[in-house]
């Protein structure tokens, strides 16, 4: 949720949420993600870059990779949904949030943890936990 969505509807922030917790990488720390970030703002979007923005992004890379392999196995069919299922849980490459990959139960393997949490109205990062 964007701490401006938030604000539309007229709940206070902070009774939604000061907290959360996201597996991978630290936003904005690594090359890779400062280049998505400018090229996010360079490309003027309606919505202003969010601190979600590459999670969506590493999401949303995995379910199409998964479909892309789904449907070359199905014969460039369009194939069912548990062969996508089963594909998306096969992807593995480095994204921006850190390794997208996932284990026998569908649980990300990405083993980072970073805590954020809502100071003078913007996502500061707290820390991270890496195993």
């Amino acid at each position: 949720m964007h701490i401006k969505d938030v604000a539309r509807v007229g709940v206070p922030l902070l009774a939604v949420c000061d907290d959360v917790v996201t597996a991978g990488a630290p936003i904005g720390k690594t090359a890779d993600q400062q280049a998505f970030i400018d090229a996010y703002k360079a490309a003027a979007y309606a919505e202003p870059y969010g601190i979600f923005g590459p999670y969506s992004y590493d999401a949303t890379t995995a379910i199409l990779q998964g479909i892309k392999a789904a449907t070359a196995a199905n014969g460039g069919k369009v194939p069912d949904r548990a062969a996508i299922v089963a594909a998306v849980q096969q992807v593995n490459f480095p994204g921006l949030t850190g390794p997208v990959a996932f284990d026998q139960y569908g649980d990300t393997t990405n083993r980072t943890m970073v805590m954020n949490t809502v100071k003078d109205g913007k996502w500061t990062t707290v820390g991270t936990v890496a195993q």
